[in-house]
């Protein structure tokens, strides 16, 4: 699988090797160098994003990155589902479609999107 998200983004903080970049008004955090102020792309891939529906209680986790969102699309593919959420920005997530029926997932849901700093491709422009 190939990374899908592709979301433009500043550098407002380092620290030990981890950024803080601002992307839709939203701080995002990644691993990486870029100086503040720098622009950079946080990309990530399909796989790398979980979601979670508001029913769920999300618990202390290692996932840095924990956004609000609306899902606007579903479109299955064989055993799978692609899942477009707006967080004030796109993320597209693959799951399983026993999750898309177990969870329900629906188009204009608000659901909780996940995803590890480490899962973040960082590309300075």
């Amino acid at each position: 699988m190939g990374v899908e998200t592709v979301i433009p983004g500043q550098v407002i903080t380092t620290h030990e090797g981890q950024v803080t970049a601002e992307a839709g008004g939203i701080g995002l955090q990644a691993l990486g160098e870029a100086a503040p102020g720098r622009s950079v792309l946080l990309c990530l891939r399909l796989e790398d994003i979980t979601l979670w529906s508001h029913d769920s209680h999300v618990l202390r986790s290692s996932a840095r990155n924990l956004l609000k969102g609306n899902i606007r699309r579903i479109t299955p593919q064989g055993p799978l589902a692609r899942v477009v959420v707006d967080c004030g920005f796109t993320l597209v997530a693959l799951v399983t479609r026993a999750s898309v029926q177990e969870m329900p997932l629906k188009e204009e849901m608000q659901i909780t999107v996940t995803f590890k700093a480490s899962a973040v491709h960082l590309i300075p422009r």
